[in-house]
């Protein structure tokens, strides 16, 4: 069975975030502290979210966010020891009662292992292989565009259904991500591209060349998301591969 480890470090995994908590209210934000927590496995890593019920009118303090990440340690630990949830996909709330801890206790860095016979071990094993399993398709998409984005006019416009299908899968991975604005750009513009490509009949136009190199560079870019805000698709990426000749 595999290991997993959970890992919190005091860093830039900790920040103060803005939420709209009173849409009557415009232009007025409140802040919460969210935590960012590693998953270590030999099946794959990735983050999960950890975010304080507790809002202020302004950002927190690096004071502040030290108790929150404290109080988010002790949230997991109690949820380890209690076999509760750990939500990989979504917001996992905890809740800072700061003026109870001392700075004495604070630390910067854990690291839990989840017990081998808890109960959540094989959800947890299983949404892993879940992200596996997407971040394989992410690769073999963005590595199919890469290469077809250099493919003759006639031949994109030949294959452009299963072009967007790939564009398509790349851009549901991305969407059950968080704060992947750059592959938001990103994949808008190569979409552009592949539309203005297809459609031309000389490869050696400036038009075309500066097109090419964009779209070139923008699928290069493409990050996989560090974590999640909801399920990943399931994805059928042959039938896509398939059209795509």
């Amino acid at each position: 069975m595999a290991k997993i480890i959970i890992e919190g470090k005091h860093s830039n995994f900790n920040f103060s975030y803005p939420t709209d908590d009173n849409p009557f209210l415009k232009g007025k934000k409140k802040y919460q502290a969210r935590i960012l927590i590693d998953i270590k496995s030999e099946i794959c890593c990735t983050q999960v979210q950890f975010v304080s019920d507790e809002t202020k009118p302004d950002y927190w303090t690096k004071e502040e966010l030290l108790f929150a990440f404290n109080e988010a340690y002790l949230h997991i630990k109690s949820y380890i020891n209690c076999d509760n949830q750990i939500n990989i996909f979504g917001e996992n709330i905890f809740y800072p009662k700061t003026e109870n801890t001392q700075i004495s206790e604070l630390l910067e860095h854990f690291e839990i292992e989840i017990p081998k016979n808890s109960k959540n071990i094989d959800r947890m094993i299983n949404d892993l292989l879940c992200i596996k399993e997407a971040q394989e398709n992410f690769k073999i998409c963005k590595d199919k565009l890469f290469e077809v984005i250099s493919w003759s006019p006639s031949q994109i416009n030949n294959s452009y259904y299963g072009i967007t299908n790939l564009i398509y899968f790349i851009s549901n991975i991305n969407q059950a991500g968080v704060a992947m604005a750059n592959n938001n750009e990103g994949i808008s513009l190569i979409r552009m591209a592949f539309e203005d490509l297809r459609k031309r009949k000389d490869m050696n136009n400036s038009t075309y060349k500066t097109h090419h190199v964009m779209a070139q560079q923008k699928i290069y870019c493409l990050q996989f998301p560090n974590y999640f805000k909801t399920k990943l698709p399931k994805i059928n990426i042959q039938k896509a591969l398939d059209e795509v000749r």
